[in-house]
């Protein structure tokens, strides 16, 4: 996991992967964005958000094993629960490969809350769920295709 200001976080990725974020970014019309996925480029794709905190799920951990992902804080603060997924013991939903989806109900290890401008890298090595704290959150999540 990285935290930081967008540009210091993105730097852990390829310089391909970073460069598709940087001009999607500097582009970026939220407007004009569709709702869901939308795929950029063949290893990342960005999912629009924006929900008012806490969402349903907030007292459970999620994780991925085929895509790490960047979320990027727009407006609000989100509020982040963390888990090493190697300590998560108590399997809430099996993963789903088709969704790169499963659930764990572990406590968190871990929280942060990501302002305006900064954002957070999430790789398949920890358990997590965003959107756990109070009030309305603009972000987008950027889903990065992990080699295998």
């Amino acid at each position: 996991m990285k935290y930081g200001l967008v540009k210091e976080v993105l730097e852990v990725l390829s310089v391909e992967d970073e460069g598709v974020i940087s001009r999607f970014l500097e582009t970026l019309d939220w407007d004009t964005l569709n709702a869901g996925r939308t795929e950029l480029s063949p290893t990342v794709a960005v999912v629009k958000i924006e929900e008012k905190q806490p969402i349903g799920l907030a007292h459970l951990l999620e994780y991925h094993r085929s895509f790490a992902d960047l979320h990027v804080t727009l407006e609000g603060n989100d509020s982040y629960r963390f888990k090493l997924l190697a300590d998560c013991t108590q399997e809430s939903k099996p993963y789903d490969p088709d969704q790169d989806y499963g659930l764990y109900e572990d406590a968190p290890g871990q929280t942060l809350v990501v302002h305006p401008g900064e954002a957070v890298y999430i790789g398949t090595d920890m358990a997590h769920m965003a959107l756990c704290g109070a009030g309305q959150v603009r972000k987008l999540v950027f889903k990065i295709r992990l080699s295998a």
